[in-house]
């Protein structure tokens, strides 16, 4: 979208400067439009010898410097402009795209495109504008594409002229600035030399366009007659391509001897009316050549109307990362402005007098002071915590462990050789007893006791099996007479007597637990 320039960000005005490279002429247009005022309007043109189109930017400093003795020719000093394409190098097409938030419009759009465009997509550039409203059933885009290299080739031209370009649009699509309000459909047929280019706007909205060569100056009989035919051929592909409501009017812009033969000629072809193009802007002998670029500028200044961008990718990347690097530059300094106000600070305070340093000292040291005092006082804390932890983690345990262990303890056969190697308990009870013994009955034996015990419930014989070496005992350290060189390991999971109810019969509950240690000893 092209983008306002001149004195932006003023309130009182918005001026906007548009250059079109026509014919062996370049035409400038400056739009100044005040608040509660008519616009002012600035035009100008100096020629130029090179065939421009299409190979622009082989000829950019010879157009560079017509562009320049243009804009002094009509007073204009903006740095600032706006490009304009010719129509028959742009594809310009209409598309009915589904409802879509706006960030996916422009992924259906390129989709659309390729449909529509002779050139591979990564060679052209690509825009396009809304014209349905949001009550549409259907989303309905105007789609603008150009070559790659025609669009640099214009850049290249604005390079040479030492103008900052904020947007390239397209000849057809400035025209609609011109539309009166009051019109609900009509044609605006553009006389360019040897080409004539016809905008259908419909409501408002740029619905149709269309641009064709012809042979001769329209300013003859002959030539008119050649540039009718194409207007009417232009009118009739809108009819047979929109389907929409007939012509109000055809308005018709151009050299006045261009404009006043087409209307004549025109007239007796067609019923719908056809007159000269008139307006605000266009006041003034000749003014019909510059429609485009006048409309052009307006558009950028009022922010109004079809507006498109076909400015490369590659010099919008290019800008973007020179805006970054000023941005850089300007924090550079500012952070350099910073240091060195800092450092005069710290001068100034260094100069204040020893009894300043003096209470620096002072305040210093009694800073490092509190710091050590600080620290200690964690470390008292963090180790304080630790210990409160560690016994709330200890008392926290429901089961009496002394009991438990002394429990344990008279369990284990006295006539047996049984070794324990280890004891874990959760806090759900659960018990699991690592050991080894010389023989079978030596486990049978502290099962039965646990069982019997009146801490323990639940004993189970989970594992038993060959001991494959001498195993170690925990806790103090044993005789060597009372390793058990060979026998078995086992493991024995229980739990807690005050997780399972105990059972109403002890003696009875000890010989089924006998008989079915015995009877699981002898399946191992």
């Amino acid at each position: 979208m092209a983008i306002k320039n001149g004195t932006r960000g003023r309130s009182t005005s918005s001026t906007s400067v548009a250059v079109e490279i026509g014919y062996g002429a370049v035409r400038v247009a400056e739009v100044m439009q005040r608040p509660g005022a008519s616009a002012s309007v600035k035009i100008g043109s100096a020629p130029f010898s090179a065939q421009a189109w299409p190979d622009v930017g082989s000829h950019a400093r010879e157009i560079g410097t017509a562009i320049r003795a243009a804009m002094t020719s009509a007073g204009i000093q903006s740095e600032h402009v706006i490009g304009l394409l010719p129509r028959r190098l742009v594809t310009l097409k209409t598309a009915q795209l589904p409802h879509a938030a706006p960030e996916y419009v422009e992924g259906m759009v390129r989709f659309e495109a390729q449909q529509y465009i002779p050139f591979p997509m990564e060679q052209v550039v690509i825009d396009h504008y809304l014209l349905s409203d949001e009550g549409d059933e259907l989303t309905s885009v105007l789609i603008a594409a150009a070559r790659n290299d025609l669009a640099s080739g214009l850049m290249q031209v604005f390079d040479a002229a030492r103008l900052r370009v904020d947007g390239i649009t397209i000849t057809t699509l400035a025209l609609a600035a011109h539309v009166p309000a009051d019109v609900m459909a009509c044609a605006i047929v553009r006389l360019e030399e040897t080409e004539v280019e016809v905008t259908v706007s419909r409501a408002g909205k740029v619905a149709f366009t269309r641009a064709a060569q012809v042979s001769g100056s329209s300013s003859t009989e002959a030539g008119a007659r050649a540039a009718s035919i194409e207007i009417v051929r232009s009118i009739s592909a809108y009819q047979n391509e929109m389907h929409a409501m007939p012509l109000d009017q055809i308005l018709v812009t151009g050299g006045d001897s261009e404009v006043t033969a087409i209307c004549n000629v025109l007239s007796q072809q067609v019923e719908t009316p056809v007159r000269p193009l008139v307006g605000a802007l266009l006041r003034g002998p000749d003014r019909g050549r510059y429609a485009a670029v006048i409309g052009a500028a307006a558009q950028a200044a009022t922010a109004s109307g079809p507006q498109v961008n076909l400015i490369p990718p590659e010099r919008l990347e290019r800008r973007s990362a020179a805006v970054r690097r000023t941005r850089s530059m300007v924090g550079a300094v500012v952070g350099a402005a910073v240091l060195l106000a800092v450092a005069a600070f710290t001068l100034q305070s260094m100069s204040s007098g020893q009894e300043q340093r003096k209470r620096d000292s002072m305040a210093n040291s009694e800073m490092d002071k509190n710091k050590v005092r600080y620290e200690r006082a964690k470390r008292e804390h963090d180790d304080l915590a630790r210990t409160y932890q560690a016994l709330q983690s200890g008392l926290a345990r429901n089961a009496p462990s002394l009991e438990l262990v002394k429990g344990l303890s008279d369990s284990v056969p006295a006539k047996e050789p049984v070794r324990l190697t280890q004891l874990s308990m959760d806090r759900a009870g659960t018990t699991s007893i690592h050991g080894n013994a010389r023989t079978q009955d030596g486990v049978a034996q502290i099962v039965r006791a646990l069982r019997a015990g009146g801490h323990y419930a639940d004993v189970r014989l989970t594992y038993i099996g060959d001991a494959m070496a001498a195993p170690v005992t925990v806790g103090t350290a044993q005789p060597a007479a009372a390793k058990i060189e060979a026998g078995i390991n086992f493991v024995i999971a229980c739990k807690l007597k005050s997780a399972v109810k105990p059972p109403s019969d002890r003696r009875r509950a000890t010989a089924v637990a006998s008989q079915a240690e015995r009877a699981e000893v002898a399946q191992r």
